[in-house]
């Protein structure tokens, strides 16, 4: 794969966006991007007493550093606003490299110009990732259970319903190649009275249960929605009932796992304490990556 296929696009949080490219991109051309694919750690240790060496008690991704340099030829004044308007926010970074297009969110920490030869104007932008991980651009997709239409009459009929069934999945698998944990959103809908539903990974003995058992528990009523996030920087839970969204965290246990997608197959089950049946659930993902 030739370089010259590699772009970046800055996006802030007004909708302004610029494409950058290594060839011909007027009117910012890139001569070096680093830290995209840096995987940096924190490694705590502690000695040993009796022993030699240490023991590893903690380790954890550093944040990531972008730093763009590009360059341009002409129209310094301008230029320099474009650059000036693009990076007043924070914003998110999409690399493209003609393979994988993966995207970061960044905050802003300095941008520096100098002067060339041949009347080039160089601008160092530099980028820090509070989250270091990649992701997908968009979402996948996966429904554990929905409700299918199976046909509906020819003619329409006072108070006549179109018949359909409710297909059930209640064990699923998700493969998550990426390389590190990925978070979810899970929405589970109730088509009928459900009692303190539940989500699980085979794979790492994890359970997700919102409401305690005679303790507190937590019930969702027909048409009502429980939406569930469980990324590293948003983790939440929601009751959406008609037009209200109101979190509900404090129906979580103590102990509760905010589940996470592991490397590889994740089976992925559900089940309430009653009311399963009337459950619908889906899974929406964006794979993290350790670089882009």
């Amino acid at each position: 794969m030739s370089k010259e296929f590699r772009t970046i696009t800055c996006t802030n949080l007004n909708g302004f966006s610029i494409e950058f490219g290594e060839k011909s991109f007027a009117p910012f051309v890139i001569t070096d991007c680093d830290g995209v694919y840096d995987t940096i750690y924190n490694v705590t240790t502690q000695e040993n007493g009796n022993v030699d060496g240490s023991t590893v008690v903690g380790q954890k991704m550093k944040e990531r550093n972008i730093v763009l340099t590009i360059v341009d030829i002409d129209m310094f004044a301008r230029n320099r606003e474009l650059l000036d308007r693009l990076f007043s926010t924070d914003g998110t970074f999409i690399y493209d490299d003609g393979v994988h297009k993966r995207k970061i969110d960044y905050v802003v920490e300095k941008i520096s110009g100098t002067d060339g030869a041949f009347y080039e104007r160089t601008t160092q932008i530099s980028l820090i990732c509070p989250n270091p991980h990649f992701s997908d651009i968009e979402d996948n997709n996966v429904d554990m259970s929905k409700v299918v239409p199976l046909f509906e009459f020819p003619h329409e009929f006072i108070n006549c319903e179109e018949i359909s069934r409710i297909e059930i999945m209640q064990n699923i698998v998700i493969d998550n190649q990426s390389g590190t944990e990925t978070g979810m959103t899970i929405t589970i809908e109730a088509l009928g009275k459900v009692v303190n539903p539940t989500i699980s990974i085979q794979e790492t003995g994890e359970h997700m249960t919102v409401g305690v058992d005679g303790l507190n528990d937590f019930t969702l009523e027909l048409g009502q929605k429980l939406i569930i996030t469980t990324q590293i920087d948003n983790c939440h839970v929601y009751l959406q009932k008609a037009k209200t969204l109101e979190e509900v965290n404090m129906y979580l246990p103590v102990s509760a796992d905010f589940i996470r997608l592991v490397p590889g197959t994740n089976h992925i089950g559900y089940t309430a304490k009653s009311g399963e049946e009337n459950m619908t659930v889906s899974i929406s993902f964006k794979r993290n990556y350790a670089r882009a």
